[in-house]
């Protein structure tokens, strides 16, 4: 498994995944439309160094940083490292994003991500480090707050995202 800045080699691949989670996460920022291929799979590149220098973000996003979990030739899923947080953010959102294929879900890559994410973030002078998580979410809250995970403070929260509301675990990593 590598982690990688998002590469020409893996379009397809990442496509691919695209549609295969489209429908499978609550919030699909961090993946492109599947539908709108056409779009943006000319400009994706383009976008993703935008993003991290902070050109042309849309209304509320911040500069991030994306790479993609590669294993075997294929796309496995994205993580997106913020740089730093909005007042939204901060409720919700955090610095690290994961997103895993569902066909890849229930596995190590969770663990692996998140372990190399927080050490990333590290690198990029990000400290502490914000995660969070829907209490509903059992796998992203078991493994967030893990023995691999040393947190200094959690906080628990109730709050609309996407129209709905959420009790909304978040955890502070040194």
């Amino acid at each position: 498994m590598d982690f990688i800045k998002p590469s020409k080699q893996y379009l397809k691949s990442y496509y691919e995944g695209c549609l295969e989670m489209w429908n499978n996460l609550h919030n699909n920022y961090i993946i492109h439309n599947p539908q709108e291929y056409g779009k943006w799979k000319d400009t994706l590149f383009e976008e993703f160094n935008n993003n991290q220098k902070g050109i042309n973000l849309p209304a509320g996003f911040v500069p991030s940083v994306t790479f993609w979990i590669v294993s075997n030739g294929e796309y496995i899923g994205t993580i997106n490292i913020r740089l730093k947080l909005s007042e939204q953010l901060k409720k919700y959102g955090g610095h690290i994003g994961i997103a895993i294929r569902p066909s890849r879900q229930n596995s190590i890559y969770g663990l692996k991500a998140s372990l190399w994410a927080i050490n990333k973030a590290h690198e990029l002078n990000i400290s502490p480090i914000l995660a969070t998580c829907f209490k509903s979410n059992k796998p992203s809250l078991r493994l967030m707050s893990s023995k691999h995970f040393p947190y200094l403070k959690t906080e628990e929260d109730t709050l609309e995202v996407d129209g709905k509301m959420h009790d909304i675990m978040r955890f502070w990593y040194k």
